[in-house]
């Protein structure tokens, strides 16, 4: 609950403000970041999440996706060949719309993939980065190297500059780097991690938890996360948006 709440308060989490905030060089994404990593290490560590969450048997048992270097390198390859010539028929097709769906299915294909190969999906994980009595530094790796892939791109489409449109919609739907720093931000940011250091999971790792299981143990923890999160999402919107 206080996963989805929060992240509907503050309008992101740790991928539309820690990732993609950052790398547009949102101070607003930068002040939410903040927060939420300080709460979310503040409550691991407080409540020895990694700990409990090695107790959890089904914890264990989503482990990164083993590829190997060259599998990876060949799925990225494809991924990056598959996005060209998408980008490619916007400009020799008038269909956006068709366009526009086929690059949103590559881009949460690709979202997915990446999450799953970095064993981002484990709860436990996620958790050893917040918890400092086993702190574990792959989540920081990721985030990072996901900002360092980012940034470059919204520098070279523009998308660092509100005005600017994107190539396929309207408006870039991110966290809003024009609204000032809010009371809502600074709530929604320490309640967000507040929870993500509670559970070890934020909204994208625990939808994938669902689709991606390598067994059933896992189901039960994840169905509860992910029901307690939409619950809290309705409940911000039915009562405060």
């Amino acid at each position: 609950i206080l996963v989805g709440a929060g992240t509907a308060m503050s309008n992101g989490c740790t991928s539309g403000h820690g990732i993609l905030g950052n790398a547009r060089f949102s101070i607003r994404s930068m002040v939410s970041t903040i927060i939420f990593m300080v709460s979310g290490i503040a409550t691991a560590t407080l409540f020895s999440t990694a700990s409990w969450r090695a107790t959890i048997s089904s914890a264990d048992k989503f482990q990164p996706w083993p590829l190997s270097l060259q599998t990876s390198f060949l799925l990225a390859s494809a991924l990056a060949l598959s996005y060209g010539i998408a980008i490619k028929l916007t400009f020799t097709i008038h269909h956006k719309k068709v366009i526009r769906r086929t690059i949103d299915f590559f881009s949460g294909t690709s979202f997915g993939l990446g999450l799953g190969i970095a064993g981002m999906a484990n709860s436990l994980r996620v958790a050893s980065f917040l918890d400092l009595a086993a702190f574990d530094p792959t989540l920081m790796f990721v985030m990072c190297g996901a900002i360092g892939v980012a940034a470059p791109l919204f520098i070279f489409w523009g998308g660092s500059t509100p005005t600017v449109k994107p190539t396929l919609a309207d408006k870039y739907c991110l966290a809003p780097r024009d609204k000032p720093i809010d009371n809502k931000l600074v709530l929604g940011s320490l309640m967000f991690g507040c929870g993500w250091g509670l559970a070890g999971w934020c909204p994208g790792p625990a939808i994938l938890g669902l689709g991606a299981l390598s067994g059933v143990g896992i189901i039960g923890p994840s169905l509860l996360f992910n029901s307690a999160m939409f619950a809290g999402w309705t409940f911000y919107y039915r009562l405060f948006a």
